[in-house]
């Protein structure tokens, strides 16, 4: 149940012998932000098979003064499946993102997500170089735990907050075109979203965005079929704020929704 959100990127130097992907050409350029940055916020989050059944819920926190650390903006989230879906997929999650606070680009990922019967862990670093991960797995039950690490030789790469962080800040004109390279985990992904038009989405001025995702071989840089994911709606607040009010995503266990439930400022 990780929260797919919609994300954006910018132009990528490549530090290998392997010839530059022809997909690094449509890479959005890093550029100073046209849209008002987020004010410090937290947002709640229904997840749900088509809007109809609750499986799930997400908090998340931008700027929260509690988890102010010097020298970095901090976001973070939890989330759970609930309902017949925790029965099905038992499933927790706590997301800490630090970012540079001048250009919101990511330094620090870590996550923690109880998934059945195991405990993953993962933490990532970003640097100028590219992306570093470690991942632990234990075994609830028996506690035996092992461990897997790598590297992906790429920058910028976002996690999950500074790529939303990122989008939100472009200009988002209608017919406009973003991509970006994410990774949250222990692989890259190239994301694709395309600025569909403004319209009104339960009562809101909305923008909507259609967004598309591949994965990338960390090691040739070849696009890979993304099979979770087939393709996703991404509505923002037509306003200030620009939050996501709402993500429909085709994934391989159906339409699941990630709908806005609340929201307050710091």
């Amino acid at each position: 149940m990780r929260f797919l959100p919609a994300a954006a990127a910018w132009g990528l130097t490549f530090a290998s012998s392997i010839a530059a992907p022809a997909w690094q050409a449509e890479l959005t350029p890093l550029t100073t932000a046209a849209h008002p940055r987020l004010s410090a916020c937290k947002l709640d989050y229904r997840v749900s098979w088509k809007g109809l059944i609750d499986a799930g819920a997400i908090h998340m926190e931008f700027g929260n003064p509690a988890n102010a650390k010097g020298g970095s903006y901090v976001a973070t989230s939890t989330g759970r499946s609930m309902g017949p879906a925790s029965a099905l997929y038992d499933f927790k999650s706590w997301y800490w993102s630090e970012m540079e606070p001048g250009s919101l680009r990511p330094r620090v990922f870590h996550t923690v997500e109880d998934v059945e019967k195991r405990r993953v862990t993962y933490h990532l670093d970003y640097s100028t170089k590219g992306v570093s991960w470690q991942r632990t797995t234990r075994i609830v039950a028996t506690g035996f735990q092992y461990d897997n690490k790598g590297a992906f030789s790429f920058t910028p790469v976002h996690d999950i907050f500074s790529s939303m962080l990122f989008v939100r800040g472009r200009k988002l004109d209608n017919g406009d075109n973003l991509a970006f390279v994410i990774q949250p985990g222990d692989n890259p992904y190239l994301v694709r979203a395309h600025v569909d038009n403004r319209e009104d989405h339960d009562g809101r001025a909305a923008i909507r965005l259609t967004v598309r995702m591949h994965k990338i071989d960390a090691t040739s840089l070849e696009l890979l079929p993304y099979k979770k994911l087939k393709e996703a709606s991404l509505w923002l607040s037509d306003d200030a704020d620009r939050i996501p009010l709402e993500i429909r995503a085709g994934v391989f266990i159906g339409d699941v929704r990630v709908t806005l439930a609340g929201q307050a400022k710091y």
